[in-house]
């Protein structure tokens, strides 16, 4: 099944040449769900302790490159997701992937959704709101 996304007809991928497995950068996806009790746990720790400034980097800590990502949304969805490369986009890095060790140690949070999970939540919310 072909599938329009929206507003657009082919989902751009900035670069194709960057230094990563397959050429495409990588990034740390999370569920919506997963950053929003994050963010309960923050306000939780926030109201049960002594003020003070933390910073938290709300992540899975595991790297997805943009390709590994269509793929996976194609797969799981049964759909397919028209792209193209464009040239890369000025300032952006090859591989940003959160360190979330401090918020797992103080908060006791972890992402409890996968990749796949994201996939399939995002393309439902998506249908529902066309």
């Amino acid at each position: 099944m072909q599938v329009a996304l929206g507003k657009i007809e082919c989902f751009k991928i900035y670069g194709n040449d960057w230094p990563t497995r397959d050429g495409t950068c990588i990034r740390d996806y999370i569920h919506v769900m997963d950053l929003a009790n994050g963010h309960f746990y923050a306000l939780e720790h926030l109201i049960n302790n002594s003020p003070k400034i933390l910073n938290f980097n709300l992540g899975t800590g595991i790297g997805t490159s943009v390709l590994e990502l269509i793929n996976t949304f194609q797969r799981v969805n049964k759909i397919n997701v028209p792209f193209e490369f464009i040239d890369r986009r000025k300032g952006d890095a090859a591989i940003v992937v959160a360190d979330n060790s401090l918020v797992k140690k103080i908060l006791r949070w972890k992402p409890e959704r996968n990749l796949e999970d994201m996939c399939i939540d995002g393309w439902k919310w998506k249908k529902l709101h066309l």
